[in-house]
């Protein structure tokens, strides 16, 4: 069973449209951010926040997140080599076992996974 899945952002050298990385990491009770920006600055902040929830809704959208990342876990398709940022997605099981996949792939691919996870932050951050 997964306990954390953690999703990470990085630019792609030459890449203009993010100017930082990006890391969310999720449990059942919890979202935690973190922003580390290439080139800080006052219009461009560090930053990080956590957020906790204990209720069975958002248990049970962080269920529907792990069938989700259990899919894209599993996919074959990525675009390496395009002009996409990578997108890292890290999962921990029970068992302490840890599985890691990057894709360079666009943001669109993920779609239904980042709509989860905007709902769970919204809850999380309350």
């Amino acid at each position: 069973m997964i306990t954390r899945i953690t999703i990470k952002s990085e630019p792609v050298l030459g890449s203009l449209k993010k100017s930082g990385k990006d890391r969310l990491t999720i449990t059942r009770s919890s979202v935690r951010y973190e922003y580390e920006p290439l080139m800080p600055s006052e219009r461009n902040p560090a930053d990080r926040w956590t957020g906790t929830c204990n209720d069975e809704k958002f248990e049970s959208m962080f269920h529907n997140l792990c069938a989700e990342v259990g899919e894209i876990m599993s996919r074959s398709e990525d675009y390496s080599g395009a002009e996409h940022d990578l997108t890292t997605f890290t999962v921990m099981y029970d068992d302490g076992k840890r599985e890691e996949r990057t894709f360079q792939v666009p943001d669109e691919a993920f779609a239904v996974c980042f709509t989860i996870v905007d709902q769970m932050v919204k809850r999380a951050r309350g």
